[in-house]
């Protein structure tokens, strides 16, 4: 029986799975219990202190994930995207035990992160747990081989910059997190098994936008007083994007009307804080992703719910227009939406702080296409700058605005060359088609309702990384998340539940 508990042994029946939800239930009462013994006796000794806490935390996931590796794809995913280095910068998930901000700073020499410590974590205890119950398979999936394919061309971007007089420290800051990409599909693939599973990890990433969103609201509050335009940018650059996951969500549960009216009520709770720093970010390119997406989501609707469609569209495109044009040359907050519609209609007639921007983006481009026409299949190489025909406004301020640039598509190109450029846009294509395919033909529910905004979350996330910074560690970790929920979608959507033996008496009579 503890065996079975603990995961030791595969769980076949009924009654095993509710022997193992016991188990945890048990173990959790007692773990919580001995963390407030060692919380009290700490206060009591040298008082309270952040950093105390922070690694109670860190070694509480550390025996979660021992005991249960799934786990490990919770805490992951939560941890990553609820931190900002923006606005959080004491946040330690994703920042190195050598970073002295963080509250999970050791020691100078340590540059990995928890962020590896748990994904290196995960892979060790699932493939231990498997050799223990000698039945330790790998799941590969359709999106295994395109995605081992993309990381080798990475991996050779990155020996070849290196082996090329390529800075060592820039070119493993601008690689390491794309190869998060292939160890979280591959994690996501072996242990998220069923729909119980998706549902968890996707309640986890809504969660973390909606606390993200209670510090970039707090921040804003006590910070910026309310100014939004006094500020540049509140979150980091690809924020925007997570956040848009929750938007869609919220309207497709609406649209679709498979998602519990608990949970709609829940979103609907969660909108001030989200929709505020949403808002504050002030990212262009996530609006229009958001609108692109949104377009999309509506032709789902018309080869569905056509009457819905004809009732939804035709006035929202007529409230779209009327608030394009009342905004068209406004400053305020709420104009912002409208500001990067103008800036793709009427890119001229933006503001000077728009043109800006997009006259840097354009030189920029121009010197990202210089690099690549010198080195169409290497590349120039990760550590590496990228060759500057044509001077650039000072942005100094960013470290290595010689060696990364907005536009995160041809980068690829620039960095690791041809073969490691068509190889994303392989895995790319193919992540969306299998994901279409998975979701397409399934019956209308909630778990439908997930993968279609999954889909639309990468279709935002490579819309943005056109025009923008994307290969950060939040984004590849929720990427390679996505692709391996959609690389097992199909799968887990056609496999029967097991349903636990009910425990109360009640609930007996119920089912009989």
């Amino acid at each position: 029986m503890l065996q079975t508990a603990v995961g030791l042994e595969p769980i076949k029946t009924a009654k095993q799975l509710k022997n193992q939800k016991s188990f945890y239930q048990i173990f959790w009462i007692f773990l919580v219990t001995g963390i407030s013994a060692v919380l009290a006796f700490l206060m009591i000794t040298d008082g309270p202190s952040f950093s105390d806490l922070a690694w109670i935390i860190f070694w509480i996931c550390v025996v979660a994930v021992a005991i249960q590796p799934r786990l490990g794809i919770h805490i992951i995913i939560f941890m990553t995207l609820v931190g900002d280095k923006n606005v959080s910068w004491w946040f330690p998930f994703t920042k190195n035990f050598s970073s002295e901000e963080s509250l999970l700073f050791y020691s100078n020499s340590f540059s990995f992160s928890p962020l590896e410590i748990f994904i290196v974590l995960t892979a060790l205890m699932w493939v231990l747990k498997g050799i223990l119950r000698r039945d330790l398979r790998i799941k590969t999936g359709p999106l295994f081989w395109p995605a081992a394919v993309f990381t080798f061309f990475m991996a050779a971007g990155l020996i070849y910059g290196l082996t090329s007089g390529g800075n060592t420290n820039i070119a493993l800051w601008e690689s390491r997190a794309i190869f998060y990409i292939f160890a979280m599909l591959v994690l996501t693939t072996n242990l998220i098994k069923d729909k119980e599973h998706i549902n968890t990890l996707f309640w986890m990433i809504i969660l973390a936008l909606f606390f993200e969103g209670i510090i970039g609201s707090y921040t804003l509050i006590y910070s910026y007083d309310f100014k939004i335009s006094e500020i540049e940018t509140l979150f980091d650059h690809s924020a925007s994007i997570h956040t848009n996951i929750y938007f869609l969500f919220l309207i497709a549960g609406f649209l679709f009307k498979k998602v519990s009216g608990t949970k709609k009520a829940l979103l609907l709770l969660m909108i001030a804080p989200v929709a505020l720093t949403y808002l504050a970010s002030q990212r262009r390119s996530a609006f229009l992703s958001l609108g692109i997406a949104l377009a999309l989501l509506f032709v789902l609707i018309y080869r569905e719910r056509r009457y819905l469609f004809r009732f939804i569209v035709p006035p929202l495109v007529v409230v779209v227009i009327a608030y394009t044009g009342v905004f068209w040359n406004s400053s305020n907050a709420l104009a912002l939406p409208a500001q990067a519609v103008k800036s793709v209609i009427a890119p001229e007639a933006t503001s000077e702080k728009d043109l800006s921007s997009n006259l840097y983006r354009i030189t920029e481009n121009a010197n990202s296409e210089f690099t690549i026409h010198q080195r169409p299949l290497t590349g120039v190489g990760f550590g590496n700058k990228f060759y500057i025909l044509y001077p650039l406004p000072d942005i100094s301020f960013f470290e290595w605005w010689e060696y990364i640039t907005h536009n995160s598509i041809i980068w690829i190109w620039m960095k690791a060359g041809f073969f490691g450029f068509a190889s994303m846009i392989f895995l790319v294509a193919l992540s969306i088609l299998i994901g279409m395919r998975a979701v397409i033909n399934l019956p209308k529910s909630e778990l439908r309702v997930i993968g279609i905004t999954m889909i639309l979350y990468l279709i935002m996330h490579f819309i943005f990384a056109y025009v923008d910074i994307s290969w950060t560690d939040q984004s590849m970790v929720l990427v390679g998340t996505t692709m391996g929920l959609l690389n097992v979608f199909r799968e887990i959507a056609e496999k029967p539940e097991i349903v636990p033996e009910p425990r109360w008496p009640w609930q007996r009579l119920k089912t009989a």
